[in-house]
């Protein structure tokens, strides 16, 4: 199968991958997404929301492209954080976004943290939720994230095996690598 994804290579700005699909973002902020429908690499229904894109984030088997105006637009396997529908109210003033294997965190410009997804990867913070505040960094592993707020505290969330405790630990934090 042949996909044609832009009118010269130089149009291309960056790609990424789902496991199953691929999206390229545009050098003109458009995104274009092709291989396995469901898990991403059909992004017609978002396609007029995909302008002005800023960066993209990937899960396994869905995609999170973050505008300039710090909005989001998410497609891809609803349970992998494709679908933010739910919670587009809050997914605004983004600064940046993580990505475990099938959930996502943004942090918002306030330092509050926004997640979507399979809640035991990570897309359900409700259990730290009030501790999610004054956040300055996300990371993320393959079923779990870690918030560091300005006091220099950890918050972290997902499964335990992969370093989501869901308990407020309290460490000084000096980087991430």
């Amino acid at each position: 199968m042949f996909v044609r994804i832009a009118t010269r290579a130089e149009d291309v700005q960056r790609v990424f991958t789902a496991g199953q699909a691929m999206a390229a973002l545009k050098e003109d902020g458009t995104v274009v997404a092709w291989g396995h429908p469901i898990f991403g690499g059909n992004c017609s229904e978002q396609q007029a929301k995909l302008v002005k894109v800023h960066d993209i984030f990937v899960a396994d088997g869905a995609f999170a492209a973050l505008k300039e105006d710090g909005t989001v637009v998410a497609w891809g396997h609803p349970e992998s954080g494709g679908d933010c529908s739910h919670i587009r109210e809050d997914l605004w003033g983004i600064r940046s976004i993580q990505a475990s294997s099938a959930a996502f965190a943004a942090l918002r410009e306030d330092g509050r943290v926004v997640t979507w997804g399979l809640p035991h990867k990570g897309g359900d913070c409700s259990a730290v939720k009030e501790h999610l505040v004054q956040i300055e960094v996300i990371v993320a592993s393959y079923g779990a994230f870690a918030a560091q707020r300005s006091d220099g505290s950890v918050v972290t969330w997902g499964d335990a095996n992969y370093g989501g405790a869901a308990l407020l630990t309290y460490l000084k934090v000096h980087g991430y690598s």
